[in-house]
């Protein structure tokens, strides 16, 4: 507010890493009208914009499991879009033993999808769906050990 709307110098913006999308493109289109000679710079990392648009992009999710910190702004964007995006039921975790067999019971797991933070440690991931691998072919709910080697 502090620089004239007729302001004919240049003005340089960029933004926070981790961010959703949306809310960078809605911020950059306000500027742009009022400063239209402002010089864009989207720093939102290539691994929280793909995560984004994929999240974007599911169609016939009944369950979507964020895999992430919830103290993660990333992982946490990812849940927001979900919802945004008329996904029935988002839910966070931090690693597989977070799962609970009230999340799954009443989902066709054919339409449950896993989506991480970018930060995320693979393994982490890669437990939750092994959990629900395992949950699919005997209704069971058996939890992997963390296995903090491969973590850290």
């Amino acid at each position: 507010d502090d620089i004239p709307s007729n302001c004919d110098k240049a003005i340089f913006l960029t933004n926070q890493t981790t961010m959703s999308i949306f809310e960078i493109a809605n911020i950059f289109e306000a500027i742009k009208m009022k400063y239209p000679n402002a010089l864009f710079e989207k720093e939102i990392c290539k691994a929280t914009t793909m995560r984004q648009e994929a999240v974007l992009k599911l169609k016939d999710c009944d369950l979507l499991i964020v895999v992430g910190d919830p103290k993660s702004n990333n992982s946490n964007k990812l849940k927001e879009i979900g919802l945004l995006s008329g996904i029935k039921k988002v839910i966070m975790i931090e690693e597989a033993m977070d799962l609970k067999l009230d999340d799954l019971k009443d989902y066709n797991l054919s339409h449950i999808y896993v989506t991480a933070g970018a930060s995320t440690p693979t393994s982490l991931t890669n437990a939750v769906i092994e959990t629900l691998k395992k949950f699919a072919l005997n209704g069971e709910l058996i939890k992997p050990d963390v296995n903090l080697d491969e973590i850290l």
